[in-house]
């Protein structure tokens, strides 16, 4: 029985019964959303039977006399049996993930990738590929390590950006899981992350002018302040970086990573024990590592630099610009001379002001307990 059977989404009776099937039967059969009918009973078949959702009840007799079998509604699978255990555990994510976001074939993103060709590698660093689909769509396909980090990682990240909608979120495609394979599928962003226009390799030419720097400083402003404020959900980013910022066709901010984001409704609070220990809120104690990893972009557009060594320059200017002198010396070249000398000024009293907000009961790195 081929695995492709998965693909066949419409189909609501498969009957296989007396015949001389061996081998294992594929769990992508418990996936077919139309499915009532399955009976593969006096066939040779051994290994885990599907796990069909419950409103599919498959009973015992439509396996009987394959001796090999194992699984509800049959005897317990072994507990070494680790395909079937790891199997389960997809089937739920599935189950859950399916509610918010489209599943895509893992055959399909495999051959879109060349097989996740290094040739078709995006960026210096991570595992995501640019890949081309038949109908001519270009996506940007997200290869996850097989780990329980990166396993959390994914999940959230497809909960955090299909329950939210916003022009400056990346946007999120779909996700396939497929035996140990965790992938999600975004729209391909042309113009790469900030990282990469700021911090060039040797010999590469980019250039940004300012108001472009501008414009993307704007749509991450706006997007974590609708973050930290939607009706529905809160959502702390917790690792903004220039690289998690994407950059569409016309510079557009793209903001992306949510792996390690933290979600809540905004009509819950957790007590201060748990965070502040001062009765705030949720969001008012974890979104200073936002309000850090913002202001930290901010002297990256300006400067170019690494912006961990300007974080003690902000702290001994004290936020006001009579104090930047140190600053004024690391301020991109580029930019110097062409009149943006008040906007890159007032960039600067924000940065630090930022930076110094978040610093005031310790490094927001380390957890959203910033007391």
């Amino acid at each position: 029985m081929p695995i492709s059977i998965g693909n066949l989404s419409f189909l609501s009776v498969l009957k296989l019964e007396n015949n001389r099937l061996e081998g294992h039967i594929p769990q992508e059969v418990g996936l077919l959303g139309s499915i009532r009918t399955f009976n593969v009973a006096n066939n040779r078949l051994s290994g885990p039977v599907p796990t069909f959702s419950a409103d599919v009840p498959i009973a015992a007799e439509n396996y009987t006399k394959n001796l090999g079998l194992c699984g509800y509604p049959l005897k317990r699978c072994k507990r070494n049996t680790d395909y079937h255990d790891s199997f389960v555990r997809g089937m739920l994510q599935i189950y859950l993930l399916e509610k918010f976001a489209t599943r895509m074939q893992f055959a399909e993103l495999e051959k879109a990738t060349n097989d996740f060709n290094e040739a078709n590698r995006i960026g210096k660093q991570g595992t995501v590929y640019k890949s081309s689909l038949p109908n001519g769509w270009i996506l940007a396909v997200k290869r996850f390590n097989e780990s329980i980090r990166s396993e959390k990682k994914f999940f959230s990240e497809v909960m955090t950006l299909e329950r939210l909608r916003h022009s400056n979120l990346m946007p999120l495609i779909g996700f396939c899981i497929h035996l140990k394979e965790r992938l999600l599928v975004y729209k391909y962003m042309q113009n790469g992350n900030l990282h990469e226009w700021l911090h060039p390799v040797e010999g590469d030419t980019k250039v940004m002018e300012w108001p472009v720097r501008v414009k993307i400083a704007v749509g991450l402003a706006r997007c974590l302040a609708w973050l930290h404020n939607n009706k529905n959900l809160r959502v702390v980013h917790k690792k903004i970086s220039s690289e998690c910022i994407l950059l569409d066709h016309s510079f557009e901010t793209k903001l992306s990573n949510f792996g390690e984001a933290t979600i809540m409704s905004s009509n819950s609070t957790v007590s201060s024990r748990t965070l502040l220990g001062s009765g705030e809120t949720w969001v008012l104690g974890c979104d200073r590592k936002d309000v850090y990893g913002f202001g930290i972009v901010l002297l990256e557009l300006v400067t170019r630099e690494d912006p961990i060594k300007l974080i003690l320059l902000c702290n001994n200017s004290g936020g006001t610009s009579s104090n930047f002198t140190s600053l004024y010396d690391a301020i991109d070249e580029s930019l110097l001379g062409q009149g943006f000398e008040d906007e890159i000024n007032q960039f600067l009293v924000i940065a630090c002001k930022c930076v110094q907000s978040s610093l005031i009961r310790g490094h927001p790195c380390s957890t959203c307990t910033t007391k």
